[in-house]
């Protein structure tokens, strides 16, 4: 399991050999603890879906991202760049 507790993570997937492929986590902005939590094991791929309404707030909390950890910045529906 993860050495970090701070932040657990929201959804995982497992492949056949029970390895994680996927490790996912749902936040508004992107934070040091996910990105921490994220940074704790071995996965294919790590994502953190971002949700929030202001994307100052969003872009300026990617300075925490790491590489290796992927971010998806999910807009409200209706809403244009």
């Amino acid at each position: 399991p993860p050495r970090i507790t701070d932040r657990p993570i929201d959804l995982i997937a497992l492949n056949v050999h029970m390895e994680i492929v996927y490790a996912l986590c749902f936040d508004s902005v992107v934070t040091l603890a996910t990105v921490k939590s994220l940074s704790s094991f071995e996965s294919q791929r790590k994502i953190i879906f971002t949700v929030a309404i202001l994307d100052k707030k969003v872009q300026e909390s990617r300075f925490f991202l790491k590489p290796g950890i992927e971010h998806i910045h999910l807009q409200p529906a209706g809403k244009d760049h």
